[in-house]
């Protein structure tokens, strides 16, 4: 006896769906979650870098009152220990801050802040050098000390304005990257639900077999291996 025929290409047609659907589904939602992760490292970094800035601000004052305690003291070399430890401090938060992954508006500003600081540990050692050296004159450059701390102090809230502006924008987009990518795992979930249905549609138990499938040995009456249909007989 013949066996039945296998569904054809009609019948797979809505497993076929649901997965293409799952599998689009399932791989904008990965990408959206990976896009929203690298977003939050790029945030954590960001919310560093304005942690970093605002010790470099205080950090600058030190410098400031190092010039001026040199300017004042007795022996003005003894501030020089002080200042080095000041500046090694400054020059590591600096560091620190160009390691960091920023937006590329805020790398931008980067270079800037670094060229502002180096300039102003300068300004200052020639200052505090020259205080060992003639106290009196450089007692006479007070003012110059306060003119290099202010443009400091301008290229740390330039940075800063930059900086949280940067931040809020990545937390929105963090954010909405994640709610997109959830969304998108729910619709493989319902997906995989749904193809599961028809799968066990499919396979339940007493389906009647299409019609293709069943199949009668017929012959010519009379000869070997005809087969009388069932409920037929002699006329006569």
């Amino acid at each position: 006896m013949a066996s039945p025929t296998r569904p054809g290409l009609r019948s797979i047609i809505p497993f076929l769906m649901v997965f293409l659907i799952s599998m689009g589904s399932a791989t904008v939602g990965w990408s959206l979650m990976g896009r929203a992760q690298s977003v939050n490292r790029v945030l954590r970094d960001t919310v560093r870098a304005q942690m970093l800035v605002r010790e470099l601000d205080g950090r600058a004052s030190e410098l400031k009152v190092d010039a001026y305690k040199a300017m004042l003291r007795s022996q003005a070399a003894d501030e020089s220990a002080e200042f080095a430890q000041d500046v090694e401090t400054i020059v590591t938060r600096l560091d620190a801050l160009e390691t960091l992954a920023l937006t590329p508006t805020s790398a931008t500003v980067v270079p800037q802040i670094g060229f502002v600081y180096r300039s102003y540990i300068q300004d200052i050692a020639t200052i505090l050098n020259d205080a060992i050296v003639n106290q009196p004159r450089a007692a006479a450059a007070f003012a110059d000390v306060q003119t290099a701390n202010d443009r400091t102090d301008a290229a740390a809230l330039g940075f800063e304005t930059v900086i949280d502006d940067q931040a809020g924008w990545l937390t929105a987009r963090g954010s909405s990257l994640q709610v997109q990518g959830q969304e998108q795992v729910i619709v493989v979930v319902l997906a995989d639900g749904l193809a599961f249905v028809i799968l066990l549609w499919w396979v339940r138990p007493g389906r009647a077999p299409s019609s293709a499938g069943r199949v009668h040995r017929t012959g010519v009456r009379g000869e070997p291996g005809f087969e009388e249909p069932p409920g037929t007989g002699s006329l006569t």
